[in-house]
This record gives structure tokens, sequence and C-alpha cells, in this order.
């Protein structure tokens, strides 16, 4: 008699997988020689699709602590990707917003990682693309990716 699985090992399974992989994943996709680290770009990301937000809101939407998010504000209103303006619910507060130059940024690093992406996929046949696509829904939708 073939012994049942129990429901817990195929998820299990997934998560040590998932958990291997993943992290080696983001390392082979890292830009290099990127002026922009994968966290400038998370926030640069965050603060272009629901800023202007303020800086200790972005700090917690990126987990982050808010020291280490006034560095990469500073960092990014340096290379002139964002700005700060007064809130004008709390005047003592600033609001950081994405900027022209920050939006051609983020449109050339996102263009950068698709193609670092297709160049990883591009040995797969259409069905195993079918199912990382089909994979990569699921995941988005239980993640809350929009």
């Amino acid at each position: 008699m073939i012994p049942q699985a129990s429901p817990a090992e195929p998820l299990r399974e997934v998560c040590e997988l998932a958990a291997h992989v993943l992290p080696a994943l983001n390392r082979r996709l890292r830009p290099k020689g990127s002026e922009l680290g994968m966290g400038m770009l998370a926030a640069l990301f965050t603060v272009g699709k629901h800023g202007p937000l303020r800086s200790g809101d972005l700090a917690r939407w990126e987990g982050v602590a808010a020291p280490t998010m006034t560095h990469m504000i500073s960092s990014l209103t340096k290379r002139g990707y964002v700005g700060r303006r007064r809130d004008p619910g709390d005047g003592r507060a600033c609001l950081i917003e994405i900027t022209p130059a920050g939006s051609d940024a983020l449109a050339r690093a996102r263009h950068d990682y698709a193609d670092r992406i297709e160049n990883l996929l591009a040995g797969l046949t259409p069905h195993e693309l079918g199912i990382i696509h089909a994979a990569l829904q699921i995941l988005a939708q239980q993640a809350r990716i929009d």
C-alpha cells in the first residue's frame, strides 16, 4: 500500500524549495553596476505608485527603519529622482514624490530587470513558461500584488 502524503507535506516542500530558490534568483537578477540598489528601487517604485508619501510611511511600507529610509530618500533626492514638498495637511511634515527623472530611472530599471528575466527564461519551452506564468499569477493574487 502506498502511503498517503499529508496535506502539509506538499506545502512544506514548496516552502523549502522557495526558501532556497527565491534568494538565489534575487541575487542572480540583481542589477550589476547599477547606481540604485534593490532597496532604493523598491522605495522609488512605492513612491511612484502610491506617493506622495511621508518618509515614515514609506519606511513602514518598505519594512525598513526610519534612519535607513532617510538615507535612501537623501540619495534619491541627490540624484533628482524624488522631491520633497510640504504636506498640506501638516505644515511640519514633508511628502516625498517621484520626479520625471525618477519615473525615467524606474522605467529603465524595469526594462533592464525584464531583460535579465528574459535571458534566464529564454531556454524554456512554451509549456514550462505557461507553468511559471500560472504560478506567478497565483503568487501575485495570494500576495495581493497588483
